[in-house]
């Protein structure tokens, strides 16, 4: 028994409502592209009316993303098939990441061909991005070494000159008791002479 255009109608907003793919619904209601895009396109304003009132499997999806769950829990709490869930996380990932890359670009717009040449250079040499991220930071580490080399090296100079300083004031404490020693000995002779002299 064939079915009347308004039972194919009913048909296809049912299948529609629940998620079936279109060559399913073309099948089930025999009904042309042309026809299920228009039923599609009245019943839009419904069916956004009926989602803003509870939530899509998408949203609820994302907001448990958003709180850092993981796949398989929402795949449990929303009773989703591994493809959906997969699916899910990567449109997550994709919008959850593209805020940050759109302020790297714009930030760095003056230098985005040398950012790209080393993306470039990290996929032909096949460099993970830990690694990159470790080489990044023994790079820096390299150069506070360095710059802690440098101090020591000043550090080292300015406590040879320090003790340069003091050698000299050594020695010149040192000259200053021959001086006495000398002064000592020369009025000691002298006093001797005076009084010998009569």
């Amino acid at each position: 028994m064939a079915l009347t255009f308004q039972e194919k109608k009913d048909l296809a907003i049912k299948l529609i409502e629940r998620g079936v793919p279109q060559k399913e619904i073309t099948k089930q209601s025999h009904l042309s592209f042309s026809s299920k895009a228009k039923i599609r396109k009245d019943i839009e304003g419904f069916t956004s009316e009926k989602n803003s009132k509870i939530e899509s499997t998408q949203a609820q999806a994302f907001m448990l993303f958003e709180k850092n769950k993981t796949p398989v829990h929402v795949a449990i709490k929303l009773d989703l098939a591994y493809e959906k869930v997969l699916r899910l996380h990567s449109n997550y990932l994709n919008l959850h990441y593209r805020h940050a890359v759109d302020s790297l670009l714009k930030e760095n717009k003056e230098n985005l061909g040398k950012f790209l040449k080393l993306l470039n250079i990290l996929k032909e040499k096949k460099i993970k991005v830990n690694d990159f991220i470790q080489i990044v930071g023994l790079e820096i580490e390299i150069k506070n070494f360095n710059l802690e080399r440098e101090q020591l090296e000043l550090d080292i100079y300015n406590l040879k000159q320090t003790k340069i300083y003091h050698q000299m004031k050594i020695k010149g404490i040192k000259n200053k008791l021959i001086i006495l020693e000398i002064t000592k000995f020369l009025s000691s002779i002298c006093l001797f002479y005076s009084i010998c002299d009569p």
